[in-house]
């Protein structure tokens, strides 16, 4: 058991100064769909997002920012990988980066 807490202790500070959502990533959070929009060093592992679309890909009248400090740890259940990203593109007609603008 202290040899688990040794290595938690150890990754925890390397995940919150590490990015391990880049500004561009898209996710799928309990909110809707997402975009990072910031990640800021020490709470990587909670950054600022751009909700964009509901769980069921359609796209907000008002896209909205969330810290995600103030939100539970598993408000992001699941990133997009690529091949996931255009049939989400198609369905939502929109290009999620434009929330990185705004």
């Amino acid at each position: 058991m202290l040899a688990g807490a040794v290595r938690r202790t150890v990754a925890f500070p390397l995940f919150d100064n590490v990015a391990i959502y880049p500004v561009g990533t898209i996710v799928k959070t309990t909110m809707g769909y997402a975009i990072v929009k910031e990640s800021e060093f020490g709470h990587t592992l909670t950054p600022t997002i751009c909700v964009f679309g509901d769980i069921n890909m359609n796209v907000f009248p008002r896209a909205f920012d969330v810290d995600l400090r103030n939100c539970p740890p598993d408000t992001i259940p699941h990133v997009l990988e690529d091949m996931e990203l255009m049939p989400l593109i198609m369905k939502m007609k929109i290009d999620p980066a434009k929330f990185l603008k705004e």
